[in-house]
């Protein structure tokens, strides 16, 4: 099986962002720091590709202000950090970021306990 994905994701095309969200989430990631990083001052650090779907899911609004983008499935191979950058980073993103809400919940869902519990490490590895 050949692996395709948009062209989007690697070439530096523009992504509607009126409203900044793409940038904030971004922001927000530039922010985080995590002990296993080998990034100056120990920051997550984002990748590239991971910045270009973060931007295209946050960033295009229709008129009313609602994000284009309002469910999203990705698929990617192991080593993508997706516990990191999915259901920790994410995750704290819409816990104490911009998106929270009062009273709000977060969900994570995993495809094991030991796979939640990954991703709710990670998260707390970036608070502490």
């Amino acid at each position: 099986m050949s692996s395709t994905y948009p062209s989007w994701i690697f070439d530096d095309t523009p992504i509607d962002d009126p409203l900044g969200e793409g940038q904030a989430v971004v922001d927000f990631f530039n922010f985080l720091r995590h002990p296993a990083s080998d990034h100056p001052e120990k920051r997550l650090g984002l990748p590239f590709f991971w910045e270009r779907i973060y931007r295209r899911i946050y960033g295009p609004r229709r008129e009313n202000g609602r994000r284009v983008v309002r469910q999203v499935f990705i698929m990617m191979p192991r080593g993508a950090r997706k516990t990191t950058y999915v259901g920790g980073g994410l995750g704290l993103y819409h816990t104490i970021g911009k998106p929270r809400r009062p009273h709000g919940e977060v969900l994570l869902g995993a495809g094991s306990e030991d796979q939640a519990e990954l991703a709710l490490d990670e998260a707390a590895r970036m608070v502490e």
